[in-house]
């Protein structure tokens, strides 16, 4: 029988014999006595199989206990990685197997070990949504303000993830909301472009800034549009967020959204009609959500600059549709600020809501 051989970013950790063989499918089989036979046999338990994952860590991924201790007992290291550079202890946090925490830092296992990409367990258990994970590693010490290659906090994982309950562990252990990455994303932007609308009003209940500092490129609006987030666009609007805002690059809400329109466009070229219209129905919508910031514009601003928000190839239709829109906003404008109060004045959804009743 011929028998593979594989390494990991320990080392050179072969599988040279058949016993390693049997030991990789009894671990993945979830065959405890096949296990241990396997082991007494001779088999290396920190043997990798062809995807590169270590007996170790799929032990953690499932998390078997019994299969972790008795590799623990037979010289699997704690602390050893598979091929991205993730220890067993990252994957615990990623799929909160709090039972596995005690044996694999008794045997050693690093709290602050980093992946390839330099995400640490903490950042794993953010990534998860994964509060009491979360909240054990804290109190074991964690930095809630650590970054990884990409700058990125814990806070920003589980904004991605959209889990409230892991944001406000971390906030309470002291990071912060509004800190950005290497590409100017905080965690309010994260949220948005992923579409979590309770995260990104429960960030801003809580100090979030919805307009970023001049230097920062993408702001959560832009995030969101880049996106397609429209119900968070929307909401970001109407809290306040400035259409206005520029990097300097071009990169603004009007380019992120027709950036995504083209994008989109791209990507279903080598579809069906059917398909294709359904994209133009969702580009309208973006479109008319896009002109919405608008009304959000300085009232001495209004008619400078608008129809630059199409294309100049725009059909003459879609023109005349925003020159009513124009002319539909400066009305508006007037009869709601008749002393000649911003027109550009923003309503929260709650002063509405009071306003209204």
């Amino acid at each position: 029988m011929t028998v593979p051989t594989n390494s990991g970013i320990n080392g050179s950790v072969k599988i040279n014999n058949e016993n390693d063989m049997d030991l990789i499918d009894a671990v993945e089989n979830g065959n405890l006595s096949a296990a241990i036979q396997a082991l007494s046999d001779g088999a290396n338990p920190s043997c990798l199989n062809e995807d590169g994952q270590g007996m170790l860590h799929i032990a953690t991924l499932h998390g078997e206990l019994d299969f972790v201790n008795i590799l623990l007992i037979a010289g699997a290291r704690p602390d050893e990685r598979n091929e991205q550079g993730e220890t067993p202890l990252h994957l615990a946090a990623m799929r909160d197997h709090l039972h596995l925490f005690e044996p694999l830092l008794e045997r050693g296992a690093c709290l602050s070990s980093l992946c390839s990409q330099g995400g640490s367990p903490l950042h794993f258990a953010a990534l998860g949504g994964n509060s009491a994970s979360t909240e054990v590693l804290l109190a074991m010490g964690c930095d809630p303000q650590c970054e990884d290659a990409q700058g990125q906090t814990p806070l920003h994982l589980a904004a991605i993830a959209g889990c409230v309950n892991t944001a406000k562990l971390l906030i309470k252990a002291g990071a912060a909301v509004d800190s950005p990455d290497k590409q100017g994303c905080t965690p309010l932007a994260c949220a948005c472009m992923m579409g979590h609308l309770a995260l990104v009003n429960w960030f801003f209940q809580n100090g979030a800034s919805v307009n970023a500092p001049p230097l920062v490129m993408f702001t959560p609006l832009v995030m969101a549009a880049c996106t397609g987030q429209t119900e968070v666009m929307d909401w970001l609007l109407d809290a306040g967020a400035d259409p206005r805002h520029s990097h300097g690059d071009g990169c603004d809400f009007k380019n992120a959204v027709l950036l995504a329109h083209d994008e989109l466009w791209a990507w279903t070229k080598e579809l069906q009609w059917e398909d294709q219209l359904e994209f133009r129905k969702a580009e309208h919508e973006q479109r008319n959500l896009a002109l919405k910031g608008v009304k959000h514009i300085d009232g001495r601003r209004l008619q400078l600059g608008i129809l630059g928000m199409l294309d100049s190839s725009a059909a003459e239709p879609v023109k005349l549709e925003v020159q009513k829109l124009i002319d539909r906003i400066s009305l508006n404008a007037r009869l709601d600020n008749p002393s000649g109060r911003n027109a550009g004045a923003v309503k929260t959804k709650k002063s509405r809501k009071n306003t209204e009743g």
